[in-house]
């Protein structure tokens, strides 16, 4: 009715060889493994633990040397799985000469406890699956350096499911911290992630989140590739920047879905000012069916640099947006690159690509499919400071009434707007003011650019621009303008 195997206060050199078996016959509290107060060098081969209740089944305390495992199997019912604190270096399955052993690293798995626990400890772990149920947290990372890793087998699942907790993932002031093929639903948060110096996550769903499916806080780097977020209560990816930085996040062959909130919302605070994103964002699919929202909300205050390509924004309520971007700092270059998406919509007014910024802003906009189903739609809404922008080869086309192809609520130059080979077919159903390209304001004049037609039809006003505000011209009709 005690531990397995306890080690205390030793020095040296630790070895056990072959395969290490604990069993819980008696259903004993105590931990399976308990190594604390130590200075060796520990080494594992496979550790198998089955049955362990209460106790941390693995618990590693106070320790200064290095504690290794190639494989590690932990089953534990009411209790931590692998706990580590303040325990030197813990190495799971580590890699060898750059390579991970995809055959080794082991399953945990906590039925209503904490799957992994490890504070202020250097990792090098990599594990097949981890799973949690019914526990405050399901993975607990804080203070750690180093890498962990969930590799799954390359089906859905197979990383692991984490449900049932306050926090699926709890991720504070870690190193690179990566997941895939696993489940993390029905948690309050799905993923926390605070300070991780890299965090990447693929081929898995978030999904039923009470809250935010990723909500995270001054994460310098982030990756999400192939995997599905939905169901989940407020934004599906929810990043926050307080901390001046150098920040790149990349979202690849994603799904996400949302009915209340924006799907991804970056987000400075006071303290992050003046700080540094690059935005990627490939491939991917963004479904709206809250009011007011965006699938992709960036809020900067400095330099930016986005890429949204390839991608599809599917919208069906009031006032939804497919990229809303704007930029506060009038010291901060903007360069935004939007080519190749598709944005359609049923609500009313609905707009595709919208972009703010009094900084200088350099845009290319190019063979992006825009479709209205509701009325008083926008294609494209730009409020720019010397501006370097090149719109090209668009299509958009509204199915009702009251739709702008492009509206341009500020132009302050001087700079350049190049619109060329655009295509925008306008219903004009009703009594509403149908607009092709329009220049609102004009504070200090801009060259206007462009060689090929842009073809417009159903505008009550295909074009208009402030007279005497710009230099150049565009061809729209076949005809030069103004």
């Amino acid at each position: 009715h005690d531990m397995g195997l306890s080690i205390n206060n030793s020095a040296g050199m630790v070895t056990v060889t072959g395969t290490t078996t604990i069993t819980n016959e008696n259903n004993s509290t105590a931990s399976a493994l308990d190594i604390r107060n130590s200075a060796a060098n520990f080494n594992f081969n496979t550790l198998n633990v089955t049955a362990a209740t209460g106790s941390p089944a693995v618990n590693l305390q106070n320790d200064t040397g290095t504690t290794t495992f190639q494989t590690t199997n932990i089953s534990t019912t009411n209790g931590t799985a692998l706990r580590a604190a303040s325990a030197g270096t813990l190495w799971i399955n580590p890699a060898v000469n750059g390579s991970v052993n995809l055959n080794q690293g082991g399953t945990i798995n906590a039925v209503g406890g904490t799957a992994i626990d490890v504070q202020n400890t250097t990792l090098s772990v990599n594990l097949m699956s981890v799973s949690s149920t019914n526990a405050p947290v399901g993975i607990n990372l804080i203070s750690t350096a180093g890498l962990l890793a969930v590799f799954g087998n390359g089906t859905a699942g197979s990383g692991g499911t984490i449900q049932g907790a306050a926090n699926g993932i709890f991720l504070q002031n870690t190193g690179l911290t990566g997941f895939q093929w696993m489940n993390i639903v029905s948690n309050g948060v799905g993923i926390h992630a605070e300070g991780v110096a890299n965090f990447v996550l693929s081929n898995s769903t978030v999904a039923n989140s009470t809250t935010y499916g990723i909500d995270a806080l001054n994460t310098p780097a982030m990756a999400i590739a192939n995997s599905v977020f939905i169901g989940n209560g407020a934004s599906n990816i929810h990043a926050q920047f307080n901390m001046l930085e150098s920040y790149a996040y990349s979202i690849a062959g994603t799904q996400f879905t949302s009915t209340s909130a924006n799907n991804v919302d970056l987000i400075m605070l006071a303290g992050g000012t003046s700080s540094t994103m690059n935005l990627s964002v490939q491939d991917s699919l963004f479904n709206n069916a809250g009011t007011s929202t965006s699938g992709i909300n960036a809020n900067w205050n400095g330099v930016l640099t986005a890429t949204i390509n390839q991608s599809s924004f599917i919208e069906t309520a009031k006032s939804v947006t497919g990229v809303m971007i704007n930029n506060t700092t009038p010291s901060g270059l903007s360069t935004i690159s939007y080519t190749n998406n598709a944005y359609s919509t049923t609500g009313t007014f609905g707009t595709a690509f919208h972009f703010t910024s009094p900084g200088a802003a350099v845009l290319t906009a190019t063979g992006n499919l825009v479709q209205f189903g509701n009325t008083n739609g926008t294609g494209f809404e730009m409020s720019l400071v010397n501006p370097s922008v090149s719109i090209a080869n668009n299509q958009i086309t509204d199915a009702t009434d009251g739709a702008t192809g492009m509206l341009f609520d500020s132009v302050t130059g001087p700079g350049v707007v190049a619109i060329n080979g655009n295509t925008i077919t306008l219903a004009n159903s009703g009594a509403l003011l149908d607009r092709g390209i329009i220049f609102s304001s004009v504070p200090a004049s801009f060259q206007l650019q462009g060689t090929t037609s842009n073809t417009i039809s159903g505008a009550d006003t295909p074009f208009f621009v402030p007279a005497g505000t710009t230099t150049g011209s565009i061809v729209v009709n076949g005809a030069a303008v103004p």
